[in-house]
């Protein structure tokens, strides 16, 4: 019983550790494709965002149900898109000028 318990504990630990990972990598990856928005460099900044998305869903729906998944991948975007358009972190996302 304990063991299970103790499972589930570290099953939260390891989606809140891999969410707050997936909001701050999100969010410079954000940033630097915003300023690279009229450069080459915006595919890859693009591309590298896409595969965070894949990998921080695949780790959801290790530890969760499909529903659950979803609903919590939902509110991750949600806080996300929320922190890139009004975001608190002192980043500049001025677009660079080539």
């Amino acid at each position: 019983m304990e063991q299970k318990r103790t499972g589930r504990i570290a099953c939260m630990l390891e989606l809140i550790v891999e969410t707050i990972c997936f909001l701050c990598i999100s969010y410079l990856l954000g940033c630097a494709t915003y300023s690279f928005w009229n450069h080459p460099l915006f595919i890859l900044f693009f591309s590298v965002n896409c595969w965070l998305l894949s990998r921080y869903w695949e780790a959801l729906r290790r530890h969760l149900s499909k529903g659950k998944a979803a609903i919590l991948f939902a509110l991750a975007l949600a806080a996300y898109f929320g922190l890139l358009c009004w975001g608190t972190l002192p980043l500049s996302t001025v677009p660079v000028t080539w």
